[in-house]
């Protein structure tokens, strides 16, 4: 299997920008290709040409991520049934346990046992559940080698413990730092010495911990930094920073950066640092394409963080595009170190991305931020044409110049949005043509979803045009055109902000257009169809495109039971929002006085009993609108609705949670109002 991932990956370096069924055909053959020779020696050429590939090329990572699942699975669907047996065959944790039941059969004496349980043995256990990401297993079993007596003189050495901490440095768990760095400590604890991999894996972890708040992602980043000083002033030959070393401190920086301000200032002398060292004859420390772009990504969380703080006065408009212009200044920097001859520095489609996504994150509707975003955007498509493949535009650059063009909140952005997505196809196909399908271009649900915030801000009807262009995409075999809820929430909100825009539909189109939608959504998720899944918000558009909708026909009253009734009969309840606008479209499309008075008392006290009485509610019932004065409710049915629902007021505690002014109702009592009427109503929709 490691040498089927090997052959996976040289392929995708070799057909960066190819398709995925050439990359899978090129991985094939060159499995059949090493199939006679030994498994070291597989294993040796192919790390080999892989380097002098990567030396050549660095390849997309969300490219080659795809390209390499893609080419994994196919390749295993040939050759992997003796791959997999092979490694069904080899499970160390099955060996050792294997060989300790032997050696406990045998009294526990280990000098008589002809079975040997070694330190290597409980190393590679350490080592495979590190592979697997699984750290609670690796500690379980570094435990069992302190205490296992048999190996009084062979306990768990450096490496061992380092295993343990690479377990936790790449697991998920929010405490994984924590864990990470008590087992750091228990080196010293042993009388042992952590060594240079041993602090890269606790920087790594701190600077992947997904702290739950602003206080101990900073915590992380200062443990980090010190971490790094320590390293640096050792003496010990085994303790040297690396360049991994400082791009984990400067990156556990980054992290922070929705927090605090100046974020890139604290990552830029840590890489002045690293420059300061390269200086060094006998320093291996230099900066590389991960260096620069940790710069590059802190600054523009640093741009952001002002960006969003300028209208309380921090900042001005200067200092948020002056962090921008340093992650530029840095780029250029990097192209000058490239066509130096610097080898370790790539201006990659990853860099270019990071400024791309500095200019997207500082765009707002009077700034010309986007326009800024796109012209980085060209710079790349002129490089790549001049010669440089390893620059070439890929999906997540796309996306962040969609996403910039989407924050103006403009017509313009919405039709510049629309174009990048055209562009996006128009390479598609022309790549398709070449050389197959290009995955690194392929718009996918995501392009869609920023196309479709963009028009949904100023036209529904273009709005569902695009879904439903997304939607034949999907039908024609498009995996990652696969419409999620975003994608089908997003138009049903589109269809509620124009709902009262009559000139937009006749009659109650949007409504029924916008029910057909969330049914839509339902069905597709009792189907199963990944990324679908519904929720109250859903409902509740639909809802509010009833209650605001400028018909007031019985067919847009039909949308709102019906709406309800799905509601009642799904997972979720509603709340106050949806009855408010539930009241609100009874009142405004119920022409039938007697009816709607039957319908308003038997929902309102459906929601009374739900606990989602509000304000709003109260306010439609006791103030109006009347109409006399031109509402919907007369003001006798109103004034009969509130003492017979209000009369014993204040209301029960379980209905008014939803309540912050308590006084709004009068102060009468209840008058004979028999609450049967309603009765039927209530029954009918539940």
């Amino acid at each position: 299997m490691y040498l089927s991932l090997l052959c996976c990956r040289l392929a995708a370096l070799r057909q960066q920008n190819k398709g995925t069924l050439l990359v899978a055909r090129q991985t094939i053959t060159i499995l059949r290709l090493y199939c006679s020779s030994s498994s070291s020696q597989k294993i040796t050429t192919l790390n080999k040409r892989i380097l002098q590939q990567q030396a050549l090329i660095r390849s997309d990572n969300d490219c080659f991520r795809k390209i390499n699942n893609i080419a994994t699975s196919m390749c295993c669907s040939n050759f992997s049934t003796t791959a997999r047996n092979e490694s069904e065959k080899y499970n160390p944790e099955q060996i050792l346990i294997s060989k300790l039941k032997s050696r406990t059969g045998r009294g526990g004496d280990c000098e008589s046992s002809s079975v040997d349980v070694s330190a290597d043995d409980y190393k590679a256990v350490l080592i495979y559940f590190a592979s697997l990401k699984n750290p609670h297993k690796a500690e379980e079993w570094i435990s069992k080698m302190e205490q296992d007596k048999a190996l009084e003189f062979l306990q768990p050495d450096v490496n061992s413990y380092n295993a343990v901490i690479k377990a936790w440095a790449f697991s998920k768990e929010h405490n994984s730092a924590v864990r990470a760095e008590r087992w750091f400590h228990r080196i010293r604890e042993v009388n042992g010495q952590p060594n240079t991999e041993s602090y890269n894996l606790l920087l790594k972890s701190l600077s992947r911990a997904r702290g739950k708040s602003a206080s101990i992602r900073e915590s992380n980043a200062l443990k980090a930094e010190q971490l790094l000083q320590e390293m640096q002033s050792a003496k010990q030959s085994i303790i040297q920073p690396t360049t991994d070393s400082f791009n984990s401190a400067m990156y556990a920086w980054v992290k922070c950066g929705g927090d605090i301000a100046n974020v890139g200032e604290k990552v830029l002398k840590l890489l002045q640092d690293m420059e300061e060292r390269a200086a060094m004859s006998a320093s291996a420390v230099r900066p590389n394409t991960v260096s620069y772009t940790i710069a590059m990504n802190a600054f523009s969380t640093s741009a952001a963080f002002k960006q969003r703080r300028i209208n309380r006065g921090n900042y001005h408009e200067e200092d948020v595009l002056e962090d921008v212009r340093k992650a530029e200044s840095i780029l250029n920097y990097m192209h000058d170190l490239h066509n130096a001859g610097v080898s370790d520095v790539v201006p990659d489609t990853q860099a270019h991305n990071s400024l791309i996504s500095a200019w997207a994150k500082v765009s707002n509707e009077v700034n010309d931020s986007p326009l800024k975003a796109e012209a980085a955007f060209r710079r790349m498509i002129e490089l790549e044409e001049e010669g440089h493949p390893y620059i070439a535009p890929d999906r997540i650059s796309y996306n962040t110049v969609i996403n910039a063009w989407l924050r103006t909140k403009s017509l313009n952005g919405a039709q510049r949005a629309e174009w990048l997505l055209r562009r996006m196809w128009e390479r598609y196909e022309v790549a398709e043509k070449e050389s197959g399908p290009n995955t690194a271009v392929f718009p996918d649900v995501e392009t869609y979803n920023g196309v479709l915030k963009s028009w949904s801000l100023h036209d529904a009807d273009k709005t569902e045009e695009l879904l439903r262009e997304l939607l034949d995409y999907e039908l024609k075999g498009f995996g990652e055109c696969t419409a999620n809820t975003d994608s089908f929430a997003i138009c049903i909100s589109s269809f509620a902000r124009f709902a009262h825009n009559s000139a937009q539909w006749t009659q109650c189109d949007g409504c029924q257009r916008a029910l057909a939608l969330l049914s839509e959504l339902i069905k597709r998720e009792k189907s199963g169809v990944p990324g679908c899944i519904t929720n109250l918000s859903q409902y509740n558009s639909v809802m509010r495109t009833v209650a605001f909708s400028q018909s007031s026909s019985v067919d847009v009253l039909d949308v709102a039971f019906q709406t309800f009734r799905m509601l009642k009969s799904s997972r979720h309840e509603p709340d106050n929002i949806t009855y408010k606008h539930f009241v609100r479209a009874i009142i405004k499309s119920c022409h039938v006085q007697k009816t709607k008075k039957n319908l308003l008392h038997g929902i309102i006290k459906m929601c009374c009993e739900d606990g989602q009485l509000c304000q709003g509610i109260i306010n439609f019932i006791t103030h109006g609108p009347f109409e006399e004065n031109g509402g919907w409710i007369s003001a006798q049915d109103a004034e009969t609705l509130t003492v017979s629902l209000f009369g014993d007021w204040p209301v029960p505690k379980n209905w008014s949670r939803n309540l912050k002014i308590r006084d709004l109702a009068p102060n009468s009592l209840a008058t004979g109002y028999e609450d049967a009427q309603g009765d039927d109503i209530r029954r009918q929709l539940r």
